[in-house]
């Protein structure tokens, strides 16, 4: 078995998050999922990204206790800015194994302007999740006869967006729920999303 990268924001990890990655392991799709958080996204411009180290520290509280699961700071350590192709290229060469791509229905519907996209349908794995199966016929016709896996995993729809939008609304029981308890916790500890 292989080990599944799941980048990401995570501004904040949220329990649908977690809920996704619990779902390959359950399935037997991975031996482990890496949490990589991007460090210096060229597609992120509707709105400033928290600290990297604060993201970084809610990711490792978040998955505290489960062994399945790992956090990579590897976008931290090379150039910039985080191209999913090049992180995946330098944690299969650090890690000596293969590596597969899970991607959400959001990024999927901007799939085709990642930088290098073709190159990751060609070399890597994809792990799919897409409720809607609203796919472009352009990338349907890519990922014909690749090594895809497609899952339809049904999970309350939560959004990093919402839960920062409810923290600077000082909503805070409209998200109890959405976030492992640690994670909102440092979030009150450290006045993330006030402002």
């Amino acid at each position: 078995m292989n080990n599944v990268f799941f980048g990401g924001a995570f501004d904040p990890i949220h329990n649908a998050h977690l809920s996704m990655a619990k779902y390959i392991v359950e399935k037997g799709l991975a031996s482990k999922i890496l949490f990589v958080p991007v460090y210096n996204p060229p597609h992120r411009k509707d709105h400033i990204l928290s600290k990297y180290k604060d993201r970084l520290n809610m990711l490792e509280l978040a998955i505290e206790g489960s062994p399945d699961f790992l956090v990579s700071d590897i976008e931290s350590r090379i150039d910039t800015p985080s191209y999913t192709y090049r992180t995946l290229k330098h944690l299969q060469k650090e890690l000596n194994t293969s590596i597969s791509l899970m991607i959400g229905e959001d990024q999927l519907s901007v799939f085709n302007t990642w930088f290098e996209y073709k190159k990751i349908i060609d070399q890597f794995q994809l792990i799919i999740f897409n409720r809607s199966k609203k796919i472009s016929e352009e990338l349907m016709n890519l990922l014909k006869d690749k090594d895809v896996i497609w899952t339809d995993l049904k999970h309350k729809k939560i959004s990093s967006t919402m839960i920062r939008q409810k923290i600077k609304e000082n909503k805070y029981e409209d998200i109890e729920d959405h976030l492992p308890e640690k994670v909102l916790k440092y979030i009150k500890e450290n006045g993330l999303y006030r402002s």
